[in-house]
């Protein structure tokens, strides 16, 4: 979306029912030109120290919220943005050593200084199966830590190019048995390599709500609200013969 000499690049646009539409980029320019002010962003990476990439996440003009799709990039400490007066959010995602990655994004304060600060000590560790496990059975324990303010968790355990199970369970959940899905036999199979990855979506970003039993077996319902803070922390382990 272009006001003037000013670029923001649009992806999708929420309407008055918060209903999130996809499109691919598009380059509009408005009718009028849009007021803006500038925001300065300071950061602290903690733990995530790698590929640190983001921008701007979302802005608004006219009372419409729209998704914008930046180029990933790093930049220097004290980096300025423009946004409509109608304000929006900034987005950074780093890793960290082990793998783990984090996703935090801020309210644009517009006039002074939007801060960012990712966590000194990685909230979302794998505690098991341990890195680069082997001889596991086909219904392995999975567990992690508690990530403080969680309010769900996703885990997904799957083969390169095959099958993906996905479990969403609640925040008071921190292991989870995979399944034997016996007598049909579609679970994991022997003298294989999987990876699993585990999620935490905290504050008002994913919320598993009453219908599920803990397990991730029950019928649930994600419901996606914006987001803030995201971790995720992959792993891999084998099956064994």
């Amino acid at each position: 979306m272009r006001n003037g000499g000013m670029a923001w690049g649009l992806a999708g646009k929420q309407d008055p029912f918060d209903v999130r539409v996809d499109a691919d980029a598009v380059d509009l320019v408005l009718d009028q030109t849009v007021p803006t002010a500038e925001t300065t962003l300071r950061y602290t990476l903690g733990a995530y120290t790698w590929n640190l990439s983001g921008g701007i996440e979302t802005f608004q003009v006219m009372g419409a919220k729209y998704y914008s799709s930046p180029d990933a990039y790093e930049w220097e400490l004290g980096s300025t943005f423009e946004f409509p007066l109608e304000g929006g959010t900034l987005r950074l995602s780093a890793y960290d050593a082990d793998g783990g990655w984090a996703s935090i994004n801020a309210t644009a304060q517009l006039g002074g200084v939007t801060e960012i600060h990712f966590p000194e000590t990685a909230p979302l560790r794998r505690i098991s199966p341990a890195k680069d496990a082997t001889g596991l059975s086909t219904t392995p324990t999975f567990s992690w830590t508690a990530v403080p303010g969680a309010k769900a968790y996703w885990l997904n355990v799957g083969r390169d190019g095959g099958s993906t199970f996905s479990f969403g369970l609640p925040p008071s959940t921190t292991s989870f048995q995979m399944p034997a899905y016996e007598p049909i036999e579609v679970g994991l199979g022997k003298d294989h390599k999987y990876y699993w990855t585990i999620q935490a979506y905290v504050d008002s970003s994913m919320d598993v709500d009453g219908t599920t039993d803990g397990t991730g077996l029950r019928y649930w319902r994600l419901v996606y609200g914006g987001g803030t803070v995201h971790y995720s922390s992959t792993g891999w382990f084998e099956t064994a013969p």
